[in-house]
C-alpha cells in the first residue's frame, strides 16, 4: 500500500471519528464539531491529532458526511436480495 493511500485513509478516519463524537455528544452542526475538536485535548487523542495539528474544518466535515451516506445508499442498492435491504445497512432519506 502506498504512502499515499496510508495517509488518506488515516485522513478519513479521523474525519469518521470527529462524526462519531459528534454523534455521542449530541453535537447537531460541523461547526460544533470542529469547535469540539479544537477545544478538547480528550477529543484530539481520540481522533489521532497531534497538539500542533489543525482541526479539519467543518465544510470538510460536511462533505464527508454526505460522502458516507453516498457510500451506505450505494451499498445498500448492491445489497438488495428480493426487495428486502440487510438490516444492518440504514436507508439514507
Amino acid at each position: 500500500m502506498s504512502a499515499v493511500l496510508r495517509a488518506a485513509e488515516s485522513v478519513a478516519g479521523q474525519h469518521f471519528r470527529l462524526l462519531l463524537v459528534g454523534y455521542f455528544e449530541g453535537l447537531d452542526s460541523e461547526r460544533g464539531i470542529a469547535w469540539r475538536a479544537a477545544d478538547s485535548l480528550a477529543v484530539r487523542s481520540f481522533v489521532g491529532l497531534g497538539l500542533d495539528a489543525a482541526t479539519p474544518d467543518h465544510s470538510t466535515l460536511s462533505r464527508t458526511r454526505r460522502l458516507i451516506a453516498l457510500r451506505i445508499t450505494n451499498f445498500s442498492i448492491l445489497r438488495r436480495r428480493g426487495g428486502a435491504v440487510a438490516p444492518f445497512v440504514a436507508p439514507v432519506p
